[in-house]
Formats: C-alpha cells, sequence, structure tokens
C-alpha cells in the first residue's frame, strides 16, 4: 500500500513538473491573444474616431462654404492662390496623358520655392528652368493680378459676388469668362507675337532692330484693319464660326461656317487671323 502512495506521488509530480511550464506558456499566449485583440481594437477604434473627424470637418467645411464673411472669404481665397498652380498643372498633364498619349508627369510642390517656381518644377518633364525663366513667370503672374477690375474675368467676379453666392462659384464663373477667345485668348495672341519677333528679329538685345520692328507693327495697327471671329455652339451639336475681315470700320467680309466640334471652332478662330488673306484672295479668284 505504501509502495503505491509512492509510486502516485512521484507520478503527480512528474505531471506537474512537465505541465506547469505548459499551463504558464498557455496563460502567458492567452495573455497575449488578449493583448494584441486589445491592440486590434483599439486601433479600429482609432481608425473609427479618425473617420468620424473627417466627417464632421468635411460637414464644417460644406457649411462653411456658404459662409461669405470677409473672414471665411479671405481664407478660402488664400487656399485658392495655394491650390490652383497644382490643379492647373496636374490638369494639363493629365490633358497630356490621356488625350494625346504623352507620359505622365507628376510632381509635388518644394517648400522654399516661389509660385512660378514651383510652377516651372512642377510643368516640366525633366522640372529645371532657368532663374530668368522663374522671374519672368513670376512677372507675368503679378501682371495678370494686377488688373485693377475692369477685365471681363474680374468684372465677372464683382457681378456673379454681388449676387451673395459664395467664393467658389464667383471664381468657377470668372474662369468660364477667362476660357473666351475674347479674353484668355489673348495669352495665345501674346504667345503668337513672340513668334513673330524671334522670325522678324534677329537680335533682341539690339534696341534699334527691336524700336523698328516696333514701328512697323505700329503702322500695320494704324491700318485699322481688323480680323474677328467669333463660335457658338448650335442645336445640331456642332459649332458655327464667324469670320470678319473689318478695314477702317467697314465690313470687307463676313463668312459663317459649320464645325463639327469644339476643337475645330477653336482652330479656325486662332487660324484665321494669319491666314485671312490666303482665303481672301482665294474667294475673289473663284468668284472673278
Amino acid at each position: 500500500m505504501v509502495w503505491i502512495i509512492g509510486i502516485s506521488a512521484l507520478a503527480l509530480g512528474v505531471l506537474i513538473y512537465f505541465l506547469v511550464p505548459v499551463f504558464k506558456k498557455a496563460a502567458k499566449n492567452r495573455g497575449e491573444k488578449k493583448d494584441r485583440s486589445s491592440e486590434r481594437e483599439l486601433k479600429k477604434q482609432q481608425r473609427l474616431e479618425k473617420r468620424e473627424e473627417k466627417k464632421q470637418l468635411k460637414k464644417e467645411k460644406s457649411v462653411k462654404k456658404e459662409d461669405i464673411s470677409a473672414e471665411n472669404v479671405l481664407r478660402q481665397s488664400i487656399e485658392m492662390i495655394a491650390k490652383l498652380p497644382l490643379i492647373a498643372v496636374y490638369s494639363y498633364h493629365s490633358y497630356r496623358h490621356f488625350r494625346k498619349d504623352e507620359t505622365l508627369f507628376i510632381r509635388n510642390p518644394q517648400k522654399g520655392l516661389s509660385l512660378a517656381e514651383n510652377i516651372l518644377l512642377m510643368l516640366r518633364p525633366d522640372g529645371k528652368y532657368t532663374e530668368l525663366e522663374a522671374k519672368v513667370l513670376d512677372i507675368a503672374l503679378i501682371l495678370h493680378a494686377e488688373h485693377g477690375g475692369g477685365n471681363n474675368s474680374t468684372f465677372t467676379t464683382h457681378v456673379v459676388t454681388s449676387s451673395g453666392t459664395d467664393t467658389y462659384s464667383s471664381v468657377a464663373a470668372s474662369i468660364g469668362s477667362l476660357k473666351g477667345p475674347r479674353h484668355g485668348g489673348a495669352n495665345l495672341k501674346v504667345q503668337n507675337m513672340f513668334e513673330d519677333i524671334k522670325a522678324n528679329v534677329k537680335d533682341w538685345t539690339d534696341e534699334k532692330e527691336v524700336e523698328e520692328y516696333l514701328n512697323t507693327l505700329h503702322c500695320k495697327i494704324e491700318e485699322h484693319l481688323l480680323t474677328p471671329a467669333d463660335y457658338y455652339p448650335t442645336k445640331e451639336g456642332g459649332y458655327s464660326v464667324r469670320l470678319r475681315i473689318i478695314e477702317s470700320g467697314i465690313s470687307i467680309v463676313d463668312l459663317n461656317i459649320n464645325v463639327p466640334n469644339l476643337a475645330a471652332a477653336q482652330s479656325v478662330c486662332e487660324s484665321w487671323p494669319y491666314k485671312y488673306q490666303n482665303v481672301y484672295d482665294k474667294i475673289m479668284e473663284e468668284l472673278l
């Protein structure tokens, strides 16, 4: 009987010896699983809180969008001044990529650079630009901003704002006005003028040669020859383009042609000031 009790005690001791570490490890694993579960629950809670914060922020912004107090309008305007260059450059690259099948370049603006420098950095495929290019663009941006309220898009802003609408609607209306060839198209005319200077002025640092070129240009302007070109959508879905030649206030040619799409209408209007003479000569040749 005694030896049975001894063997049982020995077996129990061995069992305890081997099972205690197993129980400890199991308890530890349960603790770790509980900790991990708590950590997951904490992260989940943080995600939910962050999501709610974003929803609340979005809701507040939506409410502030309609707020036309001076303080809120100033905040919105500053934010748009900072964001519009990115929107413009990214839109341009997206257009090149999806419409012209060219490589898509996306760069983030860099702190410490001016607005003009960041535009050139993000715009150029290699991100390179010269100090002179940045300075010229900076001056151009200042000149475009300092209109004094008299141009079409600025006037549009004043008119639309006077209705009490929000800042974004006013700016959207201004951009719509700027899109017109008689307003925003002025930039294209300046670009064409630069090309004309390159073709006719051999040394743009020679003031005398530049002066002679400007005098010649002035004489051309004094001839009072106008070549307006306009377009507008038709009910059929295409565009009607009106092309005119006006000399000293007298209409010499007044043409109306239909084109299938907006791109064609814009192309015809852009070409007209440079090809009106060829068109006029061809018409007279056929008629006479």
